[in-house]
């Protein structure tokens, strides 16, 4: 009987396991050699996630970093969270494409070349930041285990790069609210003046923010996983973010009113007012981010509304650069008519506009003569040229 417990002993010890480990999300136990361990997913408990014990009785390394590597591919593949992030990868990729085209429509006419516009581009600009970021840290972080792991310097400053252009493109539309409420109500301010006070709200002042969250984050938070965990420390960003989006909502319903109050005094009938009201607050909602207003009303977890809200969610976020170069580039009337002004003097210079048609000749000299006139006589910042920013934005959101 002795002899066969021995004999047991000397057999189990000879053979081969891999010793015990923590990769970083899971706590690995005794593995026999030459056989796969599973555990459920950290993330994702549907899943699993796997780590090979290889027959010398060591822990499969990667052949590209040679460190031990737990394979989590099968943590990803659940099927709605794919979908919702497929979502926002394809939203801010198109949002990206056509805010780009708007940037070169902008800089390519002198005749957009004024305060409302480089308003609009600062804001366009953020938008694209945020999104190039944002993709770069979902598709090169977060779907990558080993990078989470390893957590890298450069992880760790493309989550900071993403928190504060998230927080610029906030007070930028904070600043889109802030410049068209200023202009409307005081006709006479120094536009010139506002437009430099926006680029140290829109750009200068969400630095203050990131660099405390920054080293509060490097100090005493959590600095595993490339800082993707969440934290407490996220309301140093969170927290200038919804004043800026309340401010937000203020301005814009103030703008609403003086929209409001103008039709009326123009004598417009009731529907005239209802309708052009309505097609304000629709253009005024994604200019300042009033749609985030929304976001808290979450369904509790499991429930089946919480797939549609989190599309729902993704659509507005990501799409919401598309949503507004289309408004305030793709179908603003004096964009267009700059455009058609262009082309027909392209068209007259190669001889392809026929010059015998009343209507084409006669358009082309008016809108000619009127951007000369309008932008002669009225210096940047003048009174004259306030007026006429307040009147096309004003024309721009009714």
């Amino acid at each position: 009987m002795y002899l066969l417990s021995f004999l047991f002993f000397v057999v189990v010890m000879n053979e081969n396991y891999c010793e015990s480990t923590f990769d970083g999300f899971l706590c690995w136990g005794q593995t026999k050699a030459g056989e796969r361990a599973y555990l459920p997913c950290p993330f994702n408990t549907k899943a699993f996630a796997f780590k090979d014990c290889l027959p010398n009785g060591t822990w499969f390394r990667h052949p590209l970093s040679n460190l031990s590597w737990t394979n989590y591919t099968q943590c990803f593949t659940d099927q709605q969270p794919e979908t919702v992030m497929s979502v926002f990868t394809s939203g801010y990729a198109v949002s990206i494409i056509t805010l780009i085209i708007s940037m070169i429509i902008f800089n390519s006419f002198r005749q957009l070349d004024c305060a409302r516009v480089s308003i609009h581009k600062n804001l366009f600009l953020t938008y694209i930041l945020n999104g190039i970021v944002w993709i770069i840290e979902y598709k090169a972080i977060v779907t990558e285990g080993q990078v989470l792991l390893e957590n890298p310097i450069w992880c760790q400053a493309v989550h900071v790069m993403t928190q504060y252009t998230t927080c610029s493109n906030y007070f930028w539309m904070f600043c889109e609210g802030l410049f068209m409420n200023t202009v409307i109500v005081q006709t006479f301010s120094t536009t010139c003046y506002l437009r430099n006070i926006c680029y140290i709200i829109g750009w200068v002042v969400p630095l203050l923010p990131t660099t405390i969250y920054t080293v509060l984050r490097a100090l005493y938070g959590d600095n595993k996983k490339c800082w993707t965990g969440s934290s407490d420390l996220q309301w140093i960003i969170q927290g200038p973010i919804t004043v800026s989006l309340l401010v937000s909502l203020a301005l814009g319903a103030n703008i609403l009113r003086i929209l409001i109050s103008k039709l009326r005094d123009g004598n417009t009938d009731h529907y005239q007012q209802t309708s052009r009201g309505v097609r304000a607050t629709l253009i005024l909602i994604p200019l300042l981010g009033l749609h985030y207003f929304i976001m808290p009303l979450r369904p509790e977890e499991g429930q089946e509304t919480e797939y549609i809200y989190n599309i729902i969610s993704a659509i507005l976020i990501s799409f919401q650069g598309f949503f507004v170069s289309v408004l305030f580039c793709f179908l603003n009337e004096e964009v267009i008519a700059v455009i058609r002004r262009k082309i027909e003097q392209m068209q007259l210079e190669h001889g392809h506009l026929d010059t015998r048609r009343p209507s084409n000749a006669l358009t082309l000299v008016e809108s000619t003569s009127f951007s000369t006139r309008g932008r002669s006589s009225s210096a940047p910042g003048s009174p004259k040229q306030n007026g006429i920013e307040t009147e096309a934005m004003l024309q721009s959101i009714s």
